[in-house]
Formats: C-alpha cells, structure tokens, sequence
C-alpha cells in the first residue's frame, strides 16, 4: 500500500508535529471541529483546507483573516495544487512542509554518469553526473564541443585553433594562448569533479579526450 502524503507542522512554540494526509478532505483552523486543530488567536475559525483530487493534495483560503501563503507568496481564493517541498504559512504563526512519497521530483540530469557529458538540447556541461555551474566560455565550450564531437581521437593544436577562433588567421595564435585555455577549461571541469582527467595532451600529436573508462 502506498505510504500517503502528510504535512510537517511547526508550532509557535518551536515545537513539531506530523499529520498524515488519510482520507480526502482535511480543515485547518481554530475550531474545536478541525482535522488540524490550531489554537491560536491569528488563526481563523475555519482558515484552511485541504482536498485530495486522485492522487493529487490541494489548498484552499476559506477567506482567513490573516491569509495562507505558498512558498512565500499569498494564496488567492482559487485552490492550489501542492507539491512535495512545498511550505505553507498561516497568518504568520504556523509553517507547514508538504511531503509528497508519491511524487517523482522532476529536475535535470546527465546522460552518463561517468565521463563528460553535454546535453545536446541545452548545451550544459556534467562530468561524472555533477554540472559544471556557472556555463563554460564561449571559447572554451567551443575547445571541448571540439573534442566531445571526437572521443579519443587527438586533434592537432592547429585544427583547435581554427575551431575555437574561426575568425582569426591560426598563425597568429600563439601555442601558449591554446595551452592556457586548455589549462582553464580543465580547471572549470575540476570544479564539477575534482579528480576528472579526461582532456590528454598527447605528445606529438594534440589533444584528446578520453572516456570514464579509459
């Protein structure tokens, strides 16, 4: 049987309690009458309520005196659909964290948990499933979108250069401005994982970039 929302409730008094969402509708106030019974002056009679739609747990003002606010922001008179993490406030005296066990958290996520990784729709960098925040550099998206279109195979410092400055004459772009930038971008994907080797200056031959596994 699966295990049902329930809400985490803060008291005035620094106190905690946890109320488990089991049935299908659940009223919030100072009434005697209430599922959630809140004995305190701010609180209106009949503040609050809760109502399942299918698996779904939504909120409802019943015109309180001292308004319900949704992660900061003061509820309306239409009903609002919760979500896990969700933190409800009442007139400023009661917290309330939604929990949800039945809710898949959405967010985003690599494609591969070793290695490196670009998203190919938002162009966000992961290396071993940790992004790389803030974005990389125009100049150094450009050096390993270069080598991630490649895995494995070395690229001469004059193919990277023609690639990273396409509108400046290779010649004229010293080894050491390549270096440096190669430095730079190892440096910003060690800030996602320590321990990532994966960009290899092969001697005599270029640059690569190697799999987790290798």
């Amino acid at each position: 049987m699966m295990t049902p929302g329930w809400l985490q409730i803060r008291l005035p008094d620094g106190s905690s309690q946890k109320f488990m969402l089991e049935g299908d509708s659940w009223e919030i106030g100072r009434s005697d009458q209430a599922a959630i019974h809140l004995p305190w002056s701010q609180i209106s009679r009949k503040h609050a309520r809760l109502f399942r739609r299918g698996a779904q747990i939504w909120v409802q003002d019943c015109q309180s005196r001292n308004g319900v606010f949704i992660n900061g922001q003061r509820l309306g008179a239409e009903p609002c659909l919760l979500s896990d993490g969700d933190t409800l406030v009442l007139a400023g005296v009661i917290e309330m964290r939604f929990q949800d066990p039945a809710e898949t958290l959405q967010g985003p996520g690599p494609g591969r948990l070793q290695g490196i990784w670009i998203d190919p729709d938002t162009g966000e960098t992961w290396v071993d499933a940790r992004q790389v925040q803030p974005s990389l550099s125009m100049h150094q998206m450009r050096l390993l979108r270069t080598l991630y279109d490649q895995p494995g195979r070395p690229l001469s410092f004059d193919e990277l250069k023609r690639v990273v400055w396409p509108d400046e004459n290779p010649a004229g772009i010293s080894k050491q401005a390549l270096d440096g930038l190669i430095k730079r971008l190892r440096q910003r994907l060690r800030t996602a994982s320590p321990d990532s080797r994966y960009i290899r200056v092969v001697r005599g031959f270029g640059v690569k970039l190697v799999s987790g596994e290798d």
